[in-house]
């Protein structure tokens, strides 16, 4: 397969100012630091089909140090998804390999933590058991101590006083606060989010984009974050990675802006629509 031509990148990039790009396509000087929490290396993912062969993901490479929040946004069908469960686990690579902590990925561990854009939630148990079940099945703590850190874990996304509910008495925003408090409860390695705000209003969006930032700096989480909204992208990484399609592979990297005047953020939102062909 021939790299990713670059030019029409490098065109647009060249023509907007006050941007930080660290890498630009698959010919870019590869990132991997030494001291890197998650490295992505030479990934290619291929789906099999009969009498046919898709290539979701090509020469992918990327490093995310502890405490990082990078986001992944691309158009639908760029192989954002895949490319985030390839990292849980879920899929295998036709090619290159991710390593968290210098170990090869193969399998689901909850070292590293999924949170999807539906929740997930048991309905037939309260939203403590929901979060307390994964500690004791998975982290096997005792029934007190995951009741404990069920409880506080609540707490800290705001469900306190809710902790006996079941899903179904639940709102959308409050469903989805239960599966951020598993997530986080569990103390992964690295929170693996494929877009799980997306179902949401846009009120309770920016609510809980709010809460995972304030959860994050409480808990220096490391996030890999999915999302095809870019000023979702900007608000929530560290770093915004740009994936193409067909097949997915990274055209640009960027440090988010988040934070800066509101036309800094437009600008750069504008920047990356232009990236991805969208204006």
């Amino acid at each position: 397969m021939p790299d990713l031509d670059t030019s029409n990148t490098n065109d647009i990039l060249d023509n907007i100012s006050g941007v930080n790009i660290k890498n630009i396509g698959i010919n870019a000087p590869k990132s991997h630091a030494e001291n890197a929490l998650l490295n992505i290396r030479d990934l290619t993912v291929q789906y099999y089909a009969p009498n046919k062969i898709t290539v979701a993901l090509y020469k992918i490479n990327l490093s995310i140090t502890q405490g990082e929040r990078v986001t992944i946004v691309g158009q639908s069908g760029c192989g954002k998804s895949t490319l985030l469960n390839t990292a849980a686990g879920f899929l295998k690579p036709a090619a290159g390999e991710i390593l968290l902590e210098g170990k090869p990925i193969t399998k689901p561990s909850s070292e590293r933590i999924v949170v999807f854009q539906e929740h997930g939630l048991l309905p037939w148990k309260t939203a403590l058991e929901n979060v307390a079940f994964p500690l004791i099945h998975a982290k096997k703590l005792n029934l007190e101590q995951a009741v404990h850190k069920a409880q506080s874990a609540l707490t800290l996304v705001g469900l306190h006083g809710l902790q006996e509910k079941f899903p179904h008495q639940l709102s959308g925003g409050q469903k989805q606060r239960v599966s951020i408090a598993r997530a986080f409860a569990m103390e992964p390695k690295i929170l693996l989010m494929d877009e799980p705000f997306s179902a949401l209003d846009q009120i309770t969006k920016n609510t809980l984009q709010d809460e995972l930032l304030e959860l994050c700096k409480h808990t220096n989480a490391t996030v890999f974050f999915i999302t095809h909204d870019i000023r979702e992208a900007i608000k929530i990484g560290n770093r915004v990675i740009v994936l193409s399609a067909n097949p997915g592979q990274i055209i640009a990297e960027l440090d988010s802006c988040y934070g800066s005047d509101a036309d800094v953020v437009e600008k750069q939102k504008n920047q990356i629509e232009q990236l991805l062909g969208i204006k």
